[in-house]
């Protein structure tokens, strides 16, 4: 089996297992939402359709781009489909599950592990955040790119190079999105009663001084959304040192946005506000004896430990996947020197001429890509 028909393979048992049961599919983008192309058998569609539907209104498993134009010029005219993965891993420090060629440029596309559900309006936000961020990155078609689903091309029927990279986490792309949230701004209201200082966002007071910042920003601001709570909140927690993770933030914020909506945060003291504190949720110990107390105590240290430790190991997991990822260009990289200089060696015993074009021959690689390298490692000299 070669490795394009290996690819193919994988990246097809890849689409039936994370594509919706029943999907739009047709050869032509404009009818492949039509009524008569619904509920299209998908193993069929997957091999015969140039255009099928990814995601849906409830559920998104794959973020997807479409890349038309570079600097005025068609992205094919800059950038073969080799360079192309590249330019995205340069730019987003993420190699795309796959990427393949259209008429005019390339579309991408980066599998996630958990699937999205657009329910939750936290989570939906999140990932509309992360997928403009990505179009401005990577100066994408905005209209297409910023959908969450609908229809777009099946790679499986268009010259396209599967990476095997898959099980994103949208955390993976947080430090995407740190450079776009709104920076962190003073307000200040007669009636708010609280004050709080960056200077206090250090590891152990990190979620209570946070929430204090929340309820600063809703009782500064009563006509604000949730929207613009949640980006304040990003703004600040990145000057944490260290930053708390994104789901904290989130839960923090959602918290304080209640409270704002049912009218109990006018309560000049924090600590009489007998409410949960902290990401573990622990209530108040109230009416304890001493050793229940104690015992208490070191089953909450345990949970906390517990959590912590679950924590590390999943950073430590997306640090591993990371340098897989580059391995993997580096390998990809090498993989095309050593088969120019294969081929230069072939032409000189053979004593044909060493040209861009007759590399490119022996080698099946874009004649742009041989000359890339040809002219960054200087792969003609001596010739």
């Amino acid at each position: 089996m070669g490795d394009q028909e290996q690819r193919y393979n994988e990246l097809f048992s890849l689409l039936m297992t994370t594509l919706p049961k029943k999907i739009n599919a047709s050869n032509h983008k404009t009818t492949a939402n039509k009524r008569e192309n619904r509920s299209k058998n998908k193993k069929q569609a997957l091999k015969i359709c140039k255009f099928i539907q990814f995601n849906n209104k409830k559920v998104v498993q794959w973020m997807i781009f479409d890349i038309d134009t570079i600097d005025g010029k068609k992205a094919i005219e800059v950038y073969t489909l080799n360079e192309m993965v590249h330019e995205i891993y340069a730019k987003t420090v993420c190699i795309p599950t796959y990427t393949l060629q259209t008429e005019k440029g390339y579309h991408f596309a980066f599998h996630l592990e958990n699937a999205v559900f657009l329910e939750s309006k936290k989570a939906k936000k999140y990932l509309q955040d992360i997928k403009a961020a990505i179009s401005n990155v990577m100066d994408c078609d905005k209209i297409a790119s910023n959908r969450l689903w609908g229809i777009w091309r099946n790679p499986l029927r268009h010259n396209f190079w599967y990476s095997g990279e898959q099980d994103y986490s949208l955390s993976s792309f947080r430090h995407l999105i740190k450079n776009s949230q709104k920076k962190f701004s003073k307000f200040t209201c007669k009636k708010n009663p609280l004050s709080v200082s960056i200077n206090n966002l250090v590891e152990g007071q990190r979620n209570d001084k946070l929430f204090l910042f929340a309820v600063n920003f809703c009782l500064s601001n009563p006509s604000s959304t949730y929207e613009d709570l949640i980006n304040y909140l990003f703004g600040i927690n990145n000057q944490a040192n260290p930053p708390l993770e994104d789901d904290e933030v989130l839960s923090i914020g959602q918290s304080a946005y209640k409270r704002k909506e049912a009218g109990n945060l006018f309560v000049p003291k924090f600590a009489d506000r007998g409410i949960q504190i902290g990401i573990m949720n622990f209530p108040k110990m109230r009416n304890l004896s001493y050793k229940d107390y104690l015992r208490e105590t070191k089953r909450r240290q345990s949970l906390s430990a517990e959590r912590t430790n679950a924590l590390l190991s999943q950073k430590a997991k997306e640090k591993a996947m990371q340098k897989a990822r580059e391995a993997k260009i580096d390998l990809l990289r090498k993989s095309n020197i050593d088969a120019i200089r294969q081929a230069i060696t072939a032409l000189k015993e053979q004593q044909k001429k060493l040209t861009y074009v007759s590399v490119a021959k022996l080698t099946n690689l874009d004649r742009r890509t041989v000359k890339k390298y040809v002219q960054e490692y200087d792969l003609f000299r001596d010739s």
